[in-house]
């Protein structure tokens, strides 16, 4: 198992840096076609180490599988590539152009891989919520790919049109029109023409009815289609709201009230549904219509609830007792005479206005016209504007699939006997009405008989739109099973089918690794190195095809290897290189022993397949070289720190440093006052619900928000005086439930009715505790999630706040925002000038709430319970009675002391070297601590960030002089850049775009730093 793990290291050694490294010699017995390819200079490094044409492409012979694939792929759909580029293009097209694909259809396969590429989602819906900053981060990262693949591009230029392109497209709601960009589109023809080739096959697969074609669309599948994607899917148009809660609903359908504009409220009356639904008035026993009766043997049943309740009636009742009346009655439509009057059903027709009243109770932010739907029959709000009955498939299954399938299936429209409304429905804690106004359904077409086999049929009578429904299903298929896979599958099985013989030995190892082979196994020299259908390609067009996307980039690899290796005897002893021999040879020992016959690699394909396979290596000492020696000397190079950059502990202090002052961290909770008209527990957009209201209405919910929040018997009042809260969190915990728990009318229980009208404005809460500590690199866009902008300002600001008044570490703090009782009085940060850049100390306002507090989830108020210190570097020497921590090396002492809270360079140089030593660098505690919360993250970004590596090499590169004959002279440059772009993730301060300040805080200046 240790050899296996050995080997795995080994692989991913020799794969280190952007290519495979490895310096190539080959087999001089061996034939390889070489054509015109020679041993012209292509790259110079300094005055004496050069890269020869020749040398890059036997380096591209053991990388060139997967590019002479593609060319055989190229050269196999090259008529479906040109019928790609006239698709794309705006030439004049035929019927037969357009028979597998239409002009628009494939324009869309392109706008779909390429947003795929981009954005890792073809949703465009989803795009729209990256945020301008992520957006542009996604497209620059983009056309970086693209112009690595071919830097022969004007990156700048792209990435400016493209960018715009995206924006504009994302704002105007316009399709995307990428085929217009000529650039991207050789990345996608091959892709693209493979995918007309597999649909071309689907087409005839899916009616070729023969027992070993699994393609063959069935009359049963597309029956089966339709049953599981179309029938109950249609649209409805239904009339549906929500009660927050049981309690709430009882509380509307037991004293229905419409109240007029003129502020009037009028009695509608009670009403209650049986146990099969149907709905009745219940007797008001606090009218005098039915108290004054209550003796007239009508009233029977009544009279005896009421002495079951022990209700005395010889005064009038009062609303609580006429609410446990109506609990305890149960309607009753065949009542017999002897027990009272039987319950008369409400009518169908007259159902869904009471349903519009009950609605209008709880909705009073947008009511319902109800004097315009007793005139009309239908709906609108009171403002005039339409109101939306109409819900399609996926708006029922936002609501819950139980709903949606009760609304299909148990809701009929004019059907005698069914029901078109509901009694109230559960979801979680809601309550639900439902009036089913319109079902859009089409005919079953699924017959009620099976066939002889048992299966489902059509109906006999289908029509012409039937019929033509059902080709459009059948075409759904082929089209769902034109897959990834699918195609991947019909390409294989092409190549199957087709000629190839590769003429190079490495390369067909390498081919046959990747794709299978079964051609010839003779070695040529010349100009051919395969042939595909009796096309010859030769090692130029190999070498081209891969010079575009590796060429400048392999050639500095070689060159470094090359360098390196003219170091070894000042790196590496004579005992070095004796241990890599012998490892070597333990390696080959396993080997053979077919120890790693479960890594791929048994010992029947022979040492010289796993030497290349392995090392790409074609004898034992370049396997050695390759696997052991450039590794160690590229290791040695990576941690020879002072070799990088001049007065490399000074600059590594000073990036620490940075760090150290710029750090914040904050530990927060919030209470999110949020809307949810729909009640799907997902908080609205508050800037988006509050635009549908009325100018008044708007004014009166952020008053509502305000006196809810600061008003004389609001949240912050009640936290302050309730003795019963353990502390604020514990509180606002339990306000939040309150206010969630009222109901938007009095529900007479133990709720305090001061939060109805709250409620009744549609205002809930929500406590969160984040759990985790807020920092100043939380909300980079590149981590796996951010939290909201908004919220992260605010949090950041106070925090901000509460370092700048006390510039020390505050935990078990407690201060809520905007809160008069705070005993911590913030007084805010200033600009340079001295202004106040946020708002601190200030009476929460209208003009706060919106825009200081408001994000897209709701209104955030925020509690801060600690932030996070600064950990200090300094040390006294004198407290090291026992000199634990420093050491001698080389007649220089070395220590941990330090007299200032910053890190100094000779600490970092005690840690650093001190590693290197076996008994390591011990440290106190206290600058332990420090180390770990500022100089890690430095000094990890330095030493394992893929990116900085690269740069550490490129920079050592172009101090040594790089030449290149045969490319853009700026092709390292050009590379060098995209690397650096890289390695900010595209998020520091750049001319004309935009950056995350904290990220430019922290590492804006990074490289200035070191090279400065």
């Amino acid at each position: 198992m240790s050899q296996l793990k050995h080997i795995k290291k080994i692989a991913s050694l020799v794969l280190i840096f952007s290519l495979v490294l490895f310096l190539v010699s080959c087999t001089k017995s061996t034939k390889v076609p070489y054509g015109d390819i020679d041993d012209s200079t292509y790259l110079t490094l300094g005055n004496n180490i050069t890269v020869t044409e020749k040398e890059l492409y036997d380096a591209y012979r053991k990388q060139g599988a997967t590019t002479l694939a593609s060319m055989f792929d190229e050269i196999l759909f090259e008529e479906q590539i040109e019928l790609v580029q006239k698709l794309l293009g705006d030439s004049a097209l035929t019927d037969a152009d357009e028979a597998v694909f239409t002009r628009e259809e494939l324009r869309e396969e392109l706008n779909n891989l390429i947003l795929e590429s981009m954005f890792s989602t073809t949703d465009v819906e989803t795009i729209k919520l990256f945020g301008s900053l992520r957006t542009q981060v996604a497209v620059e990262r983009f056309v970086d790919s693209v112009f690595t693949l071919n830097n022969s591009i004007n990156r700048e230029e792209l990435f400016e049109e493209l960018l715009d392109h995206v924006n504009t497209s994302l704002e105007t709601e316009e399709d995307f029109k990428f085929f217009e960009f000529d650039e991207l589109l050789g990345n996608y023809e091959l892709r693209l023409a493979q995918k007309i080739y597999a649909k071309e096959i689907l087409l005839v697969d899916v009616d070729r009815d023969e027992e070993d074609n699994t393609d063959f669309i069935k009359e049963l599948d597309v029956i089966n289609y339709y049953k599981n994607n179309v029938r109950n899917r249609h649209d409805v148009d239904v009339f549906i709201f929500n009660f927050r809660h049981v309690s709430e609903a009882t509380a509307v359908l037991r004293d229905l009230v419409i109240e007029h504009e003129d502020g009037t409220i009028e009695k509608y009356g009670s009403v209650k549904a049986d146990a099969s639904g149907n709905w009745y008035f219940i007797p008001d026993i606090r009218t005098p219509e039915v108290f004054d009766n209550l003796s007239h043997p009508d009233y029977t049943h009544v009279k005896d609830i009421l002495n079951n309740l022990d209700i005395a009636f010889d005064t009038p009742i009062s609303d609580r007792d006429f609410y446990r009346f109506y609990s305890s009655y149960t309607p009753n439509s065949n009542r017999l005479p002897s027990a009272g009057l039987p319950d008369i059903r409400i009518p169908a027709e007259d159902i869904l206005e009471f349903f519009i009243v009950a609605y209008n109770m709880v909705n009073g932010n947008r009511p319902v016209d109800l004097e315009f739907y007793r005139e009309n029959g239908t709906l609108q709000y009171l403002d005039g504007s339409e109101f939306n009955t109409l819900y399609n498939y996926e708006d029922l299954t936002a609501l819950g699939t139980s709903l949606r399938s009760y609304i299909y299936d148990s809701l009929y429209v004019d059907e005698e006997d069914k029901k078109a409304y509901s009694s109230l429905r559960a979801s979680g804690n809601l309550r639900y009405l439902i009036f089913k106004l319109e079902d859009h359904a089409e005919t079953d077409l699924i017959a009620e008989e099976k066939d002889e086999d048992d299966n489902d049929q059509w109906i006999e009578d289908l029509t012409e739109e039937n019929l033509a429904n059902i080709a459009e299903w059948r075409t759904e298929i082929a089209e769902s099973r034109l897959t990834t896979s699918y195609v991947s599958r019909k390409v294989n099985e092409l190549l199957e089918d087709t000629e190839i013989d590769i003429y190079d030995n490495i390369l067909r190892s390498f081919y046959e690794d990747a794709y299978g082979y079964e051609g010839t196994t003779k070695n040529n020299d010349g100009n051919v190195i395969a042939t595909i259908n009796g096309t010859d390609i030769s090692p130029r067009d190999l070498f081209n095809q891969m010079d575009k996307a590796f060429g400048v980039s392999l050639a500095l690899d070689l060159a470094t290897n090359k360098y390196l290796l003219s170091t070894k005897d000042d790196h590496l002893s004579s005992d070095d290189i004796k241990g890599f021999e012998k490892d070597f040879k333990d390696l080959i020992n396993a080997f053979s022993n077919d120890e790693f016959a479960q890594a791929g690699y048994p010992s029947s394909v022979g040492r010289a397949k796993f030497l290349l396979s392995v090392f790409g290596a074609e004898n034992n000492q370049e396997a050695i070289e390759l696997g052991f020696i450039i590794p160690e000397l590229r290791s040695n190079f990576s941690t020879d720190y002072e070799s990088h950059y001049d007065n490399f502990y000074e600059k590594l202090a000073t990036l620490t440093n940075r760090h150290y002052e710029e750090y914040k961290g904050v530990t927060v909770s919030h209470l999110l006052v949020y809307f949810d008209e729909n009640g799907d527990g997902t908080p609205d957009n508050p800037q988006e619900y509050l635009e549908k209201l009325t100018e008044a209405r708007r004014t009166e919910i952020l008053e509502g928000i305000l006196e809810l929040m600061i008003g004389n018997e609001g949240i912050y009042e009640n936290l302050a005086s309730d003795v019963d809260f353990s502390d604020v969190k514990g509180g606002l915990t339990l306000l939040a439930s309150e206010v969630n728990n009222a109901g938007r009318v009095p529900l007479n229980n133990n709720t305090r009715n001061t939060w109805t009208e709250f409620a009744k404005l549609g205002i809930n809460l929500k406590f969160e505790d984040l759990g985790s500590q807020i920092t100043n690199t939380s909300n980079f866009i590149t981590g796996s999630s951010t939290l909201d902008t908004v919220f992260y300002d605010r949090a950041m600001a106070l925090h901000d706040a509460i370092i700048n008044q006390f510039d020390e570490a505050k935990t078990g703090l407690e201060f809520l925002d905007f809160y008069p009782y705070n005993s911590l009085i913030l007084e805010g940060n200033t600009d340079e000038e001295g202004n106040q850049e946020d708002v601190m100390n200030q009476e929460l306002t209208t003009d706060i709430l919106e825009n200081v507090l408001m994000s897209d989830f709701g209104f955030h108020f925020i509690l801060v319970t600690g932030v996070d210190a600064k950990l200090d570097f300094d040390y006294d020497g004198e407290n090291d009675v026992n000199e634990n921590y420093q050491f001698e090396l080389d007649d220089k002492t070395y220590n941990i002391y330090n007299d200032d809270v910053a890190i100094s360079a000779s600490q970092i140089e005690y840690y650093i070297v001190g590693n290197e030593q076996e008994s390591g660098a011990s440290m106190p505690t206290s600058v332990s601590r420090a180390f770990t919360k500022h100089f890690t993250p430095i000094f990890d970004r330095y030493n394992t960030n893929s990116y900085m590596q690269r740069e550490i090499f490129f920079k050592a590169l172009d101090e040594m002089g790089v030449t290149l004959h045969k490319s853009d002279a700026n092709a390292f440059e050009l590379i060098r850049e995209v690397n650096k772009r890289q390695f900010f993730d595209y998020l520091n301060e750049r001319p004309n775009l935009e950056f995350d300040a904290n990220y430019e805080a922290l590492y804006g200046d990074w490289f200035e730093i070191l090279e400065g």
